[in-house]
Parts: structure tokens; sequence; C-alpha cells
């Protein structure tokens, strides 16, 4: 699935200069340094940024002028997260990292000989979440101080592949490569599968907005509204689906194909890439007026442009059904003057201009080969883009 990403990553960057022409260029991400880097996960306090990329961890104290390395361990940063004064990372070969001291000096904490995914936190009890793919177990990680002493917690976790943790209330979640979600609501020392309703076990990553739990998975997203008993694909999201943050009642998500947007609890997501930001959008994460994106990179932009993009929910297209096997139809507000379908490579395979502007129309591409393809409606006033895929 990433090799696959990565040999399509410049196809793709290819299309979304096609793309972005017909965006409005007032409303720009700007990439901010680490250009040269992954950034595959962000964190902030109250004065600094802290970015783990495929080399360690970068440090801004200027909202993202400038960066500086204060971790090099030649490892892919995959988590960090910030509890009180303690600042922890999970490399990918080389364990855990802590820091007390705003991040300027750093002590393993073991779990070295562990493929390290992610971290989670409550009070004095830090849980690590291990992949077995590459060396050591795998699994669910315990350490309840800054020792360097950890215990596995690991009953009924039967898939030691673990992806991603999160802690909402007493409620411990995991995902993992194969076996799905598993919920702990006893500190980690039991766990249970609770996979009603998904259909991929592949969990690249969680999060939550309040009571509501996102699964995000290798082509979408999953809802849970009642602590993971049950699951429901959103209609909106059909990309792996990597990080989450939210600010007041906004709902943030990062996917292979950039940000998305959700402003009524997860039900509803649009794309807020709509210019300058590359695919491959990793992790994300708010800090005071702007909303940082790690990719190739770090990007940032003024949260003030991002928030105002609620209000055009009712501009934007619906397609239906998606994935299709073929035929759909296009949903607007506006009346509909053009529609044109690219696929990957950026080559115009349909193009319609309805003789009588409605605001729907039928498309049938029955004829095109199964993948993905974007499909770009014009009102008149502005250019609207959604993917759809073709099964």
């Amino acid at each position: 699935m990433k090799k696959l990403f990565f040999i399509l990553a410049p196809v793709l960057f290819t299309l979304y200069i096609v793309q972005s022409t017909s965006y409005n260029a007032f409303a720009q991400w700007q990439q901010i340094g680490l250009d040269s880097s992954n950034v595959l996960s962000i964190a902030t306090d109250s004065t600094n940024i802290y970015a783990g990329t495929d080399y360690g961890i970068a440090l801004s104290t200027d909202d993202g002028n400038s960066w500086t390395y204060v971790l090099l361990e030649w490892s892919s940063v995959n988590s960090i997260v910030i509890n009180g004064t303690n600042i922890f990372a999970a490399t990918n070969t080389n364990g855990v990292f802590l820091s007390s001291n705003n991040g300027n000096s750093w002590t393993n904490i073991g779990l070295s000989n562990d493929t390290l995914t992610s971290l989670a936190v409550s009070g004095t009890n830090i849980f690590a979440g291990a992949d077995n793919y590459y060396t050591g177990s795998g699994g669910v990680f315990l350490s309840t101080d800054t020792s360097g002493l950890w215990t596995p917690v690991n009953n009924g976790l039967y898939d030691p592949s673990v992806t991603s943790l999160l802690i909402n209330g007493n409620n411990i979640f995991a995902g993992t490569i194969n076996g799905g979600m598993f919920l702990s609501t006893d500190n980690g020392s039991n766990w249970t599968a609770v996979n009603s309703g998904l259909t991929d076990l592949w969990i690249h990553s969680i999060g939550n907005y309040g009571t509501n739990i996102f699964a995000g998975i290798s082509n979408g997203l999953y809802l849970s509204t009642d602590n993971g008993n049950s699951w429901t694909l959103t209609d909106s999201i059909n990309s792996p689906t990597w990080d989450f943050d939210t600010s007041g009642t906004n709902i943030f998500a990062t996917t292979s194909f950039g940000v998305y947007l959700s402003t009524n609890g997860g039900n509803l997501w649009t794309t807020v890439n709509n210019d300058g930001l590359l695919y491959g959008s990793r992790s994300i994460a708010i800090k005071g007026n702007y909303i940082y994106v790690g990719a190739i990179g770090i990007w940032r932009r003024p949260l003030s442009e991002i928030v105002g993009i609620k209000e055009n929910y009712s501009n934007a297209n619906m397609l239906y059904p998606n994935p299709t096997k073929g035929k759909f139809t296009i949903t607007q507000t506006n009346n509909i003057r053009a529609i044109e379908v690219l696929n990957v490579f950026g080559e115009q395979i349909y193009y319609s201009t309805p003789n009588n502007y409605k605001n729907t129309a039928e498309v049938d591409l029955s004829y095109a080969p199964k993948g993905i393809y974007f499909v770009k409606v014009n009102n008149g006033v502005n250019t609207k883009i959604e993917k759809i895929v073709i099964q």
C-alpha cells in the first residue's frame, strides 16, 4: 500500500498542479521548512512546535519560521506526545525518548528493541504501541514512570502489530494491522476486539471528537458513536487517513490526498487542501492561529482561512454512489455548467457541458478501468474537485 503511494506520488503531484489552478489563489498553504524530510508526527505546547521526521525531532520556537534539530537518531519519529513538562517520542528502531526541558536534551527510556508506532499518556501511565514486522514482539507496553521499566499488556490483543493508540476517558483503543480495533477499559490489563461494522481491519490511525471515535483505514474513515461497539463508514473520504486534530467544533484529518475538515462531529467531510499543499499529508497539529501539516516538509496556514471553509459545504460536490461501478450522480447547490473527469495521470477521460443548467447531473464512466478518478465541476463561479473510485 505504502509502496504504491510513493510510486504514484510524482504523478499525483502533477495532477494536483492542474487541479489547483481552479481554486482561489488567495488561500494558500505555505511550506515553512524541513523540505527534505517526511514529517510523520507533530506536537505543540504553549511556545514550541516539535516535528518528528525520518531523521529525528526538529524544534521551532517561532511558529515554524525556523527549525533546529534537537534529536538526531537517524530513525523515524512516529509519535510525539506531551504530558505536562514531559515530552515523549517513539522512534522506529531506537526506542522511546524523554525530554523534560523543552526538547533541549533527550534521554532514552527503553524499548530500543521494538519498532514503535504510537504513544498515549494518561496521568503517570505511558502506553507505547509496537509493530512486530521488523523487530521485537510487538503489542502494547505500559510504563508507570520514566525509569525505563516497561511491561507488556497484551491479554486479549491477538494481533501484536499495533499501529495506533488513543486514550479517551477510561477507554484505551489500539489499532492493529490485521486484527482491527481493540478496546481496554482496565488500563490495558485486558483487551477486546471491537470490529462490528469494520470491513477493513488494517487500522492506520485513531482519533476522537468527544465520544465520537474515528478509525482511519486504507480507503477512508470509520466513525463510532458508541465507544467502538459499532462502526459506520463515512462517505466523504476515500483514501488512507493518518492523523487528526480539533479546534472547537472543527475536526481536521490528514489523508494521502490532502486535508479534510468536518464541522458536524465527523459525519461529513470536505477537502481544504485547495492551494499549495501537496498530497501525502501525514501529520497535523493546531497551535494558536495556525494549522500545521506534515508531509514532505511541514506546511502552515492561518486557521481562520480554513475554518471559513465550513460555510462552503452547501457548494461542495456530492457524488453518489462512491465508490461506483461507473455510473454516478453529481449534486450541487448551484447549477452545473461543466463537468470534467481526469485519471491519476491528469488525462481527461470525460467532459460535458449540460444544455440545461441544473444542480444535478448524471455521469456514466462504465467504460473506464477500475481505479481512482478526479471529478471537476464548474458552476460558473468556481470549480470544485472531488475524488471518485470506480470498482
